[in-house]
């Protein structure tokens, strides 16, 4: 964020905590209270500023202060097809450039990555593709890039980062 820093979240034993991180140094500095019995997975500023995070221990969407680090209101239970959704650790969240919300979550029961568009207010998913068995930790949308592109890090093999085609249920191009 051009206000805030590069921002990250540390996880503790039963938490997560926000932190600083200095670009030049790499040095992490700790930003408020750690947010107990949370696993954040996933963050994304989105356009009016508000900072987005994916609970994967809770199945939540939170909105955090990015000054103090903390819960600024209640969470968001996350669901698909109003059903609650059990987000695997392995998930990420973005926004488009259109402003389009977008998680990628590992579907561990059936093994294979879903691409989920979802709705900041109500919590409600909708799955607009699939990433095959990759497990992705990491998704973004760069500046520039098409709308249709989304880049994707995938932690099962070495050094696999790889381009999604949004406008073919999230394909893989590289």
């Amino acid at each position: 964020s051009s206000q805030h820093g590069l921002l990250a979240f540390m996880i503790e034993p039963a938490a997560s905590r926000l932190v600083s991180i200095d670009p030049a140094t790499a040095e992490a500095t700790a930003i408020g209270s750690a947010l107990d019995f949370r696993e954040i997975r996933g963050a994304v500023f989105d356009a009016n500023g508000n900072l987005l995070a994916i609970d994967s221990a809770n199945n939540e969407m939170v909105v955090v202060d990015p000054s103090g680090g903390a819960i600024l209101c209640p969470p968001t239970p996350l669901t698909l097809g109003g059903q609650p959704y059990d987000l695997h650790f392995a998930c990420d969240l973005a926004l488009q450039v259109s402003g389009r919300l977008v998680l990628s979550a590992y579907d561990e029961q059936q093994q294979f990555q879903r691409v989920l568009e979802v709705d900041a207010t109500s919590g409600e998913m909708l799955e607009i593709g699939r990433g095959g068995s990759a497990v992705f930790t990491g998704i973004t949308f760069a500046d520039g890039s098409p709308l249709g592109r989304m880049l994707a890090l995938d932690a099962t093999g070495p050094d696999d980062v790889f381009a999604c085609n949004a406008n073919n249920a999230f394909s893989q191009t590289l």
